[in-house]
């Protein structure tokens, strides 16, 4: 696993029964609805993403090796960041929806329409080429046809090099899985023995091991487990199903979901390019797991799309529920930090007890110490936060649902962020740092916690009626040690 989450990957089956139908709502996104738009545009480029220091392309070079610069560098190019939120009203219907882009194409950021089948049908999405983005190639060297992630859009007016999702792939997994589940083809309480193949893997780690699938899906999607998530797409390879995975998610319209090329025989082998996902679909199917009201889109074959149709209400409310208790609060929202001057302060998110140490206050996520007493951040809290965060050397992504605490000021909606700005990035406030901030300090980069902020201040209702205690600040946490961070 590693730093603030682990890749993870994802599912499978075509759906059987019958199609829900709900009662029709108002276009989710009308062009009208621009004050979203302007929000995200405005929260991207304030962020600071492109301010980035980079210690260097290949993992474990630098920092501290011989002929390592004495700092590290600040980054060669704009990265790329897809950026999407999606708001809901009180009933739980989409009334607006924002897809923001920024690259070395479009330095200065981008809001997309977005069209009222919750869609950015106006880009064409690439897979990620590492090579492309290293200068291994030229960045506007010709592309081919199996590059585009949705076939089709040749004449867009937009493209764009969706960065690989890390450890939100686990999200596909859990919604595989949890559809399987409510196919009958898999049971949560059954154990499951994994058993690796001869010449597999799981990250390069060999085990075996058994869990029921409830289980392996709390510590996937709590925790990012790397382990748990070979488990569970192994699990569905044995069953069959992982051939239909991408036929299930395309059939609920969420076309550039995809996972392809994973390891049969131990679940592992999570492909960069090979494995894809954008913001504006990453909340999409977020949707569905939250139960948003009403028909939200059309799918290919014109049929409406529901989060009924997508998954039973007891697999939404264990998904939901699981993503509650999310434990890396580190990235869009940074309350493990709380008290620290470093990073940020984002969405103002509520810590599950669960993680937290009743005597000090401070949370522990498996090995990983933050150091913090966050009991006063909870105190002040305004919302629950149920997200995933994902992130591996080259890349970083935090995606979730946002619903208001009783008392506060009243706000529903997903947000998602997916960069190429993983743990080898860091602010540049760690420049001379001799280790890799993340193996001592925060993994993500405080751009992620000022869109956070900046997005729950002004959603909702107006910034100024969500003014939030002050919280005091503190200095640096005591660096966790030795085996104090979750190595790839």
């Amino acid at each position: 696993m590693l730093p603030a989450a682990v890749l993870a990957a994802a599912l499978f089956a075509v759906p059987t029964g019958p199609v829900a139908t709900a009662a029709p709502s108002p276009p989710p996104a009308r062009p009208g609805d621009t004050a979203l738009a302007d929000l995200l545009l405005r929260a991207v480029r304030d962020a600071g993403f492109d301010r980035a220091v980079d210690f260097g392309a290949e993992q474990g070079h630098c920092p501290g090796g011989a002929g390592c610069p004495s700092f590290a560098p600040r980054a060669a190019h704009v990265p790329n960041v897809d950026a999407a939120v999606i708001e809901l009203d009180a009933s739980g219907r989409v009334t607006a929806a924002a897809d923001v882009l920024l690259s070395r194409d479009v330095p200065g950021a981008v809001a997309v329409p977005v069209d009222a089948d919750l869609q950015a049908s106006g880009v064409r999405w690439y897979r990620w080429d590492s090579a492309r983005a290293e200068g291994g190639i030229d960045w506007d060297a010709r592309r081919v046809p199996a590059d585009s992630v949705v076939p089709g859009r040749e004449r867009a007016a937009r493209s764009f090099m969706s960065p690989f999702p890390a450890s939100l792939l686990d999200l596909m997994v859990a919604a595989g899985t949890l559809h399987l589940v409510d196919e009958h083809v898999l049971d949560l309480d059954r154990p499951y023995s994994y058993v690796q193949a001869p010449g597999s893997t799981c990250l390069g780690d060999s085990f075996t091991a058994t869990a029921t699938t409830r289980d392996l899906l709390d510590r996937v999607i709590t925790r990012s487990d790397a382990h748990a998530a070979c488990m569970l797409i192994k699990q569905v390879h044995d069953v069959g199903r992982m051939d239909a995975v991408n036929a299930w998610l395309g059939g609920l319209g969420l076309g550039t979901l995809q996972l392809k090329g994973t390891d049969s025989g131990g679940g592992g082998r999570w492909q960069v390019g090979a494995v894809t996902m954008t913001a504006l679909d990453t909340a999409r199917l977020l949707l569905l797991v939250d139960g948003a009201a009403g028909e939200l889109w059309h799918d290919p074959a014109g049929r409406p799309v529901t989060s009924e149709r997508a998954l039973s209400p007891s697999s939404r409310s264990l998904f939901r529920g699981l993503l509650s208790q999310q434990g890396f609060n580190e990235a869009l929202s940074t309350t493990n930090w709380c008290g620290r001057g470093h990073p940020a302060a984002g969405i103002p998110q509520r810590v599950a007890s669960r993680w937290i140490d009743p005597e000090t206050g401070t949370v522990s996520v498996g090995s990983v110490p933050y150091g913090q007493d966050v009991t006063p951040c909870n105190a002040a809290a305004e919302v629950e936060f149920a997200h995933l965060t994902g992130l591996s050397y080259s890349f970083a992504s935090d995606a979730g649902i946002v619903r208001s605490l009783p008392g506060a000021r009243r706000r529903h909606y997903v947000i998602v962020v997916l960069t190429d700005l993983g743990y080898r990035f860091a602010d540049a406030r760690f420049a001379s740092s001799p280790v890799l901030p993340c193996r001592v300090d925060a993994c993500f980069g405080e751009a992620f916690a000022r869109v956070g902020a900046r997005v729950d201040a002004g959603i909702g209702a107006p910034a100024s009626s969500g003014a939030r205690p002050v919280l005091p600040r503190t200095g640096a946490r005591p660096v966790p040690g030795p085996g104090g961070w979750r190595p790839l």
